[in-house]
This record gives structure tokens, sequence and C-alpha cells, in this order.
């Protein structure tokens, strides 16, 4: 969400490639300083390595940015770094939620379709399909070390989300 805002906050110089560099470096200062004042958990570590990735690519002229290399290498590069992370539960969640995203987000996205106009329904049914795709991918470990599954995700997703889209 805050580099969303950062990255339209700088809209202003334009998309000259010194201004695509002086922004993607803005991205990644930003998230640097917010990966070093919050502590570095695992799931942030992620975040990081995604944002860093993510900006790198999008300076190589002619390359595609494709999610899943983003996320292989980020995993890679985690666990090269900090192998016993994997034993994290943040670490764990993070990268299920992101493959849930990566993976099924797509598809039951597109079960709705879309249309030239704006149509709230749209909206709501993308936030449902977005959460139901990292809730699918996150609870059976959820189960395993809690034996339990929060009941009221959708409806805390679907009211959470409208407040954290940049």
């Amino acid at each position: 969400m805050l580099c969303g805002i950062l990255q339209k906050g700088l809209c202003w110089l334009g998309h000259s490639r010194p201004a695509t560099v002086l922004r993607s470096g803005a991205m990644i200062a930003f998230s640097g300083f917010y990966l070093v004042m919050t502590g570095a958990s695992p799931s942030l570590v992620r975040a990081f390595l995604f944002v860093v990735l993510n900006e790198l690519s999008r300076l190589l002229p002619g390359r595609r940015r494709r999610p899943m290399n983003i996320f292989c290498a980020a995993l890679l590069i985690q666990l090269t770094l900090r192998p016993g992370v994997v034993h994290s539960l943040g670490f764990q969640l993070s990268y299920l939620a992101m493959l849930g995203i990566y993976l099924l987000f797509p598809a039951m996205d597109a079960w709705y379709p879309r249309s030239t106009r704006w149509d709230p329904l749209r909206r709501i049914w993308s936030a449902a399909a977005l959460t139901l795709s990292c809730q699918a991918f996150t609870a059976p470990l959820v189960w395993l070390r809690f034996r339990s599954f929060p009941q009221y995700f959708l409806l805390t997703n679907l009211g959470a989300l409208p407040l954290t889209e940049g």
C-alpha cells in the first residue's frame, strides 16, 4: 500500500528512463527503511525481496516481469541467506498466501466478467477472490498449527481490503 502511495506521489517525474530509475530507487530505499524500522520479520523480508526484484526487473528493458520468477528468486535468496527461517510460521504463511495470489487468484477473479463501466460488485468479487485464494493456500497450515480455522475471515478481509488499497 505504501509503495503504491509513493509510486503515485512520484508520478510527476514522468515516464523517462531517469525518472523510472529514480522512482524504483525510491521504492527500494523506502521499503528497506521500513524493513529495518519494523524489525525485519521473515514475512517483511519476503515483501522487501519482492519489491526489490520487481523494481529491478522493471528496469531491465525488453524483459517481462513474471510473478512466479520473482516468487522463486525471493524464496531462493531468503533461504540461502537464512535457511532456518523455513521454520518460521510467518515465513510459511507469507509465501503460501503469495502462492495463492499468483496461482489461484487470476482464475477466480476471471469468473466475474469484466465490463467497461464501474461495477461495485466486481470490486467486491475481486476482493473476495483475493481473500479466498490466500485462505485456500494457507488454510492447511493454519489447521495443522492451530487446529482451528478463522470463522469470519471473509467478512473481516472484505472490510479491511478497501482500507488498505492504494
